[in-house]
């Protein structure tokens, strides 16, 4: 539907997207079927994102202000960008692990870069944003507990790779325009409660000194269906938590002015929510100690 829709309006880095979507699907199919090593799965990402960045132009090339830091030489930008693709869409794979969970959080995250294209007259954006919310929609219906079925590895990784481009190129429009303050900041917040899952649940195993990439019962979602929340439950709740963290930090771009800290707006708001979602984790981390539930893995 998308490809009917585009017509002719511009859209240079199309080819190269699905170019990386037809990768990742065969990547994510074999997984899903046989077996695939961390290690391959791993590469086929990789090469993926370096057909987006390279060959599609799409990377991150300032840190816009963050902490100081804004242009930054080739070399870095495709080292974070690369990290960025990687990481976003390894998030999605991890938390699709109860029923609708990473379908609402890419619904959710498409809704917002597609109204947001849309509004800012970014129309071919908004047509690949809208296309793949429509389909999410239709996913979640059968997704629904007790699902029939499943999003699995292919579709995981497919979306976690258009949001993470998304987000990108939301971040690299607004360099040069400014239609909103703190941009990399929003973009990070549309994604927080997968990326926020993921990086937790990467440095508790490096602390452990397990894989990283390595399945376990850390997650955000496993903490609440340990304490007895259903799929639906846990969905919705992590769903509204991502909702009003966007809707505060797109409402408090100016939050420094209040306090003479203009340059630290951005990090002040990412704190707060970082702060926030750290706080959920604990208290459900520490409630399903004391009830003695989900040690194992």
């Amino acid at each position: 539907s998308f490809l009917f829709w585009i017509g002719s309006h511009p859209f240079p880095e199309l080819r190269y997207i699905i170019c990386s979507i037809i990768i990742l699907f065969f990547v994510g199919m074999k997984d899903d079927i046989l077996y695939t090593v961390h290690y391959k799965k791993l590469l086929g990402q990789i090469i993926a994102a370096a057909i987006i960045l390279h060959w599609g132009g799409v990377r991150l090339t300032s840190f816009y202000g963050l902490f100081g830091v804004y242009d930054i030489p080739t070399w870095l930008s495709y080292s974070v960008t690369l990290l960025t693709i990687v990481g976003i869409t390894n998030s999605f794979n991890f938390i699709d692990g109860i029923d609708t969970l990473a379908g609402l959080m890419g619904l959710i995250s498409t809704a917002f870069f597609g109204f947001w294209f849309l509004a800012y007259g970014f129309h071919s954006w908004s047509m690949l944003a809208f296309s793949l919310a429509g389909s999410i929609i239709g996913f979640l219906f059968y997704n629904r507990t007790p699902a029939k079925i499943f999003m699995g590895d292919t579709g995981a990784l497919i979306l976690g790779v258009i949001c993470s481009v998304m987000a990108i190129k939301f971040i690299e429009i607004n360099k040069v325009h400014t239609f909103v303050r703190s941009a990399p900041t929003i973009a990070l917040v549309v994604l927080i409660v997968p990326v926020f899952d993921s990086l937790r649940v990467i440095c508790i195993r490096l602390y452990a000194r397990a894989n990283p990439l390595q399945a376990d019962r850390n997650h955000l979602h496993h903490f609440l269906t340990d304490l007895g929340f259903s799929h639906m439950q846990c969905a919705g709740f992590l769903g509204s938590f991502n909702i009003l963290a966007i809707v505060f930090v797109y409402s408090q771009q100016n939050f420094g002015e209040h306090f003479g800290l203009v340059q630290w707006s951005a990090e002040l708001l990412l704190l707060f929510v970082f702060l926030g979602l750290g706080g959920v984790s604990y208290g459900l981390s520490d409630l399903r100690r004391k009830k003695g539930v989900g040690d194992g893995r």
